[in-house]
């Protein structure tokens, strides 16, 4: 993921997120396949998620889908151009834990491309206005799963989103190609995904 904006921005998320990230998260995914022991703290993390989103769900304002594991709320509606799914957007945001810890926040505006990040951020996204302020509410199955994250989310934490779409746009040449190396893993990861579990099948 690039970030166009001049001033200089440190953001976990984006870090996350960046395609040098994910191949790593690819190999750690594999790791996982082979070895899926979880601890109590994950499955507690799990059950905390669920019974979040099950009680989130039936709140006024509130939109699931995704068999209840992607919530969002629209705060603020927008009226210009609606964001799909291979675009690049550019967004504030705020990453909230269910304990209301705020992780973390853009300080300036930042340009994502929704293919690079996690499901649940980009499928929320996808079909915002530009102008609209939501908030999502993600499962750990569209967030970072049973591997967290390496900058300090744990296993199997779910994941609140304020997210205002700023602007939508295409992407760049050279994102685009990073968008074409990045499906190329993802084939990698799930032909390595189906190896695994066949050995783990016996």
């Amino acid at each position: 993921m690039r970030i166009t904006n001049s001033a200089p921005i440190e953001s976990t998320f984006e870090e996350r997120t960046s395609l040098q990230e994910e191949r790593s998260h690819l190999v750690d995914q594999v790791d996982r396949i082979a070895h899926p022991i979880l601890s109590n703290s994950s499955l507690e993390n799990l059950r905390i998620a669920e019974d979040f989103l099950k009680e989130n769900r039936s709140k006024n304002g509130v939109q699931s889908f995704q068999e209840g594991k992607l919530q969002y709320k629209i705060e603020k509606i927008g009226n210009g151009a609606v964001a799909v799914k291979k675009d690049a957007v550019i967004v504030h945001y705020a990453l909230k834990l269910v304990d209301g810890t705020v992780f973390e926040s853009s300080k300036d505006p930042v340009k994502i491309l929704l293919p690079l990040t996690i499901p649940g951020f980009r499928d929320g996204v996808v079909g915002m206005k530009e102008g609209e302020l939501r908030t999502l509410y993600i499962h750990p199955d569209l967030g970072y799963g049973t591997y967290g994250s390496s900058h300090g989310i744990r296993d199997n934490s779910l994941l609140i989103f304020e997210v205002e779409l700023l602007k939508r746009e295409r992407p760049l040449l050279t994102e685009q190609l990073s968008l074409v190396l990045f499906e190329k893993i993802g084939l990698i990861y799930n032909k390595c995904s189906t190896f695994f579990q066949h050995l783990l099948n016996g």
